[in-house]
């Protein structure tokens, strides 16, 4: 009897080192997989933390590109509207000047055409003149032949 007590004692040493070691290994695997899951949700979270990073970034690339674009797009037109306004003031300047000398010129040919024709007018009436003492001549001389013709 003694020796089955032995027996038993040991069969329970046993079954309790066995389940000791049973107990240590599950625990081991456990932390192992709990490890393992913990280390395959912060690969997870980081790779998601990655793409919302990048994600961000591409956003706010897009978001300063547009609003420099809206920028140099609203500097382009105010500086193509005062380029406009610059060239209508100096075609304004331009056509005033050239129409002032072209008044000038208009005033000057008119001052020479009026000259001309008073000169014309002049010349007229100096022709007018001697036409009409040549006449007056004619008419003397003519009186003069018949006086003449009739004294005879």
């Amino acid at each position: 009897e003694r020796w089955q007590d032995r027996i038993s004692a040991a069969k329970k040493i046993q079954k309790t080192w066995r389940g000791f070691r049973a107990s240590r290994n599950y625990e081991n695997l456990r932390r192992s997989a709990v490890k393992i899951q913990s280390f395959y949700r912060m690969y997870k979270a980081r790779s998601k933390f990655v793409r919302q990073r990048t994600a961000a970034i591409k956003i706010c690339q897009i978001w300063r590109s547009y609003v420099e674009m809206k920028e140099t797009r609203t500097d382009f037109v105010s500086k193509v509207r005062a380029a406009v306004c610059i060239q209508k003031y100096l075609k304004g300047y331009q056509a005033r000047k050239k129409a002032k000398h072209i008044k000038a010129a208009n005033q000057i040919q008119s001052l020479y055409r009026r000259y001309k024709a008073k000169l014309a007018s002049e010349e007229l009436r100096c022709q007018r003149e001697t036409l009409a003492e040549q006449i007056k001549s004619c008419i003397m001389v003519q009186s003069l032949i018949k006086g003449f013709i009739v004294r005879q």
